[in-house]
């Protein structure tokens, strides 16, 4: 069972002007995290093996609030990271604005893996 998901450690925008390192408004994830976490299935595999830890995945919020680019940026098992990508893959957002427009947004997204009975805080 997935006890635990945070989200949203670094956004960085990607405007068509390069430099631009801000926006004014963050993408928003359609349904909350409360959404994402829902649609995390932890692998049997996984569970089987005891195999906890936080998978990072980074991507790109794009102009319509798809996800693009979604890749691995720390990984823990082949498992965990297929799963930690599918959910990240079919997520939406609200789009990032920047002086009102839409842009893309890089987004790296810390899933927490953590198996129902276990109390950590250090993974």
């Amino acid at each position: 069972m997935l006890r635990f998901l945070s989200l949203a450690l670094l956004f960085v925008a990607l405007p068509a002007q390069a430099q631009k390192t801000v926006v004014d408004e963050h993408p928003q994830l359609i349904g909350g995290i409360e959404g994402l976490i829902q649609e995390i299935t932890y692998p049997e595999t996984a569970k089987a093996e005891g195999t906890e830890g936080t998978v990072f995945v980074k991507f790109v919020v794009d102009e319509q609030g798809a996800v693009t680019d979604a890749e691995i940026a720390q990984s823990v098992s082949p498992e965990l990271d297929a799963e930690a990508l599918r959910a990240t893959r079919q997520a939406r957002f609200t789009p990032g604005k920047d002086a009102g427009q839409p842009v893309k947004v890089q987004y790296t997204l810390p899933i927490k893996f953590v198996l129902a009975g276990e109390q950590t805080e250090d993974r």
